[in-house]
Parts: C-alpha cells; sequence; structure tokens
C-alpha cells in the first residue's frame, strides 16, 4: 500500500514536470527570432488616410531613419511600446520619423485620436517626426470589425507579418533596412 502511494507520487511528480517544462510558450521562442523577411525591398502601403480622412503617401526622403509602427487599439504591446517613443525621437527631425499605421477601423482609430483618454493619452504628444495614420479598409462597416480584416490579409501576404505590433525601419529611399521586435529597443540602440 505504501509502496503503491509512492509509485503514485512519483508518477505524479514526473507528470508535472514534464507539463511545465515541454509547455514552454512556443510563441515566444519565435518572437525572440530575428525578422528577416523583406530586407533590401521597396516598403510599399496603399489607403492610408489621417484623421480627416485625405489621402495620404509616406515620405521617407526627409528623414534618414524611418519606421512604421502597424497595431492597432485592442493590442497592449503595442500600447507599452508607442507611448515611449516621443521622449525617443524628440529633437531628432531629420534624423528619424516614426509613422504610426493603425489597423483599426477608421471609426475606432479617429474616436481614439479625438479623444486620447486612458491607455491613449500618449497620443496627446505632439512631435514633428511623429505622425499618426490609418490604414483604410473596405470591410463592411455593418459589421463593426475593431480590426480592419482585409489589411490584416494583405499584411501577413506582402510583409509575412505575424502579430502585432510590427515594425520596419525604411531608409530614405523606402528599402527596408530591418525589421526590429522592438521600436524602443531600437530607438535606445540608435541613441548610443
Amino acid at each position: 500500500m505504501i509502496r503503491k502511494a509512492k509509485v503514485i507520487g512519483i508518477l505524479t511528480a514526473a507528470f508535472v514536470l514534464v507539463v511545465l517544462f515541454s509547455c514552454k510558450p512556443k510563441k515566444q521562442q519565435v518572437e525572440i527570432k530575428p525578422l528577416t523577411d523583406n530586407i533590401g525591398e521597396k516598403f510599399e502601403l496603399t489607403d492610408i488616410v489621417d484623421t480627416s480622412r485625405n489621402s495620404v503617401t509616406l515620405d521617407f526622403s526627409a528623414s534618414e531613419i524611418n519606421i512604421v509602427d502597424i497595431w492597432h487599439n485592442e493590442c497592449p504591446p503595442c500600447l507599452e511600446e508607442i507611448k515611449e517613443v516621443p521622449d525617443l525621437i524628440k529633437g531628432k527631425e531629420g534624423k528619424v520619423a516614426v509613422y504610426c499605421l493603425s489597423m483599426s477601423q477608421f471609426w475606432l482609430w479617429k474616436k481614439t485620436m479625438k479623444e486620447h483618454k486612458g491607455a491613449f493619452d500618449f497620443l496627446a504628444v505632439v512631435e514633428p517626426n511623429l505622425k499618426h495614420y490609418n490604414l483604410m479598409t473596405k470591410d463592411n462597416p455593418r459589421f463593426k470589425n475593431t480590426i480592419s480584416t482585409d489589411r490584416l490579409k494583405e499584411l501577413r501576404r506582402r510583409y509575412k507579418m505575424q502579430w502585432n505590433p510590427a515594425y520596419f525601419v525604411i531608409d530614405r529611399n523606402g528599402k527596408i533596412l530591418s525589421r526590429p521586435n522592438s521600436i524602443v529597443e531600437f530607438l535606445k540602440e540608435l541613441r548610443q
């Protein structure tokens, strides 16, 4: 009886150890892998608008380094990263420009840009080299999706983008130089 209890205890402990050590999140291992897709290619996205729905073409020629940040309202890592950007690029006009492209539906993004409350209070900070735009969608507005599913599919197909936030470092000519996992870490390294 005691021997049976010991065997059950050992098997239970072994099972717990197997579960704990074999169930490490695979995604975390993928996220730290350097992103090399599309390096050297021209960065191209169309149907970008400002808060007035005016069409915008990204002009990378004004800065040595341009960073495109693709995010959406319901992405906590996106918000954590983007709120640190204004302090990191302050006074670097002509050297670094950041273009924050939201995949949120226009109606939701515009409301967020207008009210910028709570988690979005960082949007009140204005820097000349920090621009916020929206990736317009062809999704049916009656469905009230918060994310533009057609733009998400396009980004996955064109740039193999798997998660948000996604960053693209681009030179003056529009060529992709790098795809860092963190805009904050990239900007901190750039300062050194």
